[in-house]
């Protein structure tokens, strides 16, 4: 009898183990077009702007071997643009990626956006060197949230975003 429960609880232990190793962070649904918007702070000294931010973006192909729900690492922001007074209009952002990197038990999470290109007037002003990091928070609705520089640059952004249709992120 001992030997039967010893079996069963390693067998758990190493089905358990065997589906952590394939979990990563993900975002969900996958495969879906979103829209996020929200209030968004605008700087590049001297000019700061206060505007309506609006990136439209489709999460990627569910993981290989999801973990349920299935879910995608990151996806593509298709374009962003922006309304408001003055030359909110003007500020647009160029295509680029994203990437869930970390996930807590809460629904909180890490990623970054990859090629991160800010436009006004068409001509670039703000093209980052590196990945530019933002926030995940779930909720009805969630949150994603800028805060801070973008990476090489003197411009920063500082918003909270919320997509439609609602996405989640798990670990």
């Amino acid at each position: 009898m001992n030997r039967i429960l010893l079996t069963c609880i390693g067998t758990l232990a190493t089905v358990s183990m065997a589906g952590t190793a394939f979990a990563a962070p993900r975002v969900a649904p996958p495969n879906t077009l979103f829209t996020a918007t929200g209030p968004a702070t605008l700087s590049n000294p001297p000019i700061s702007l206060s505007c309506v931010l609006k990136l439209e973006g489709k999460t990627g192909n569910p993981l290989a071997t999801p973990p349920l729900p299935a879910g995608a690492p990151g996806g593509d922001i298709i374009r962003g643009t922006n309304t408001g007074p003055g030359l909110c209009s003007a500020v647009t952002i160029d295509p680029a990626t994203f990437t869930v990197l970390t996930v807590s038990g809460s629904g909180t999470g890490t990623g970054v956006v990859n090629g991160l290109i800010v436009r006004l007037g068409g001509s670039a002003i703000c093209t980052a060197t590196a990945p530019t990091p933002f926030t995940f928070t779930n909720g009805t609705p969630s949150t994603i949230n800028f805060s801070g520089l973008i990476p090489g640059t003197t411009c920063s952004v500082v918003t909270a975003l919320t997509p439609t249709p609602n996405l989640t992120v798990y670990p």
